[in-house]
């Protein structure tokens, strides 16, 4: 608390920051809670997933050489 009566300056740029964002919160809730939105569900693959794809692109790109 001593720092922060010795730097006046910094609760004048908070209050500046927190008028500037108005209710950002809000805003950021709201859109998380939204079911509906323009971003893609991406499937994240998992370590498994990522290994089994590898070793399987390792027998396609042989797979032109077959005896």
């Amino acid at each position: 608390m001593d720092w922060i009566d010795t730097h006046p300056d910094i609760y004048n740029k908070a209050r500046e920051l927190d008028d500037g964002l108005n209710e950002v919160d809000q805003t950021i809730w709201d859109f998380m809670k939204d079911a509906a939105s323009d971003i893609p569900d991406l499937e994240i693959p998992t370590r498994m997933n990522s290994v089994v794809s590898s070793v399987a692109g390792l027998f396609r790109s042989s797979g032109g050489n077959s005896v």
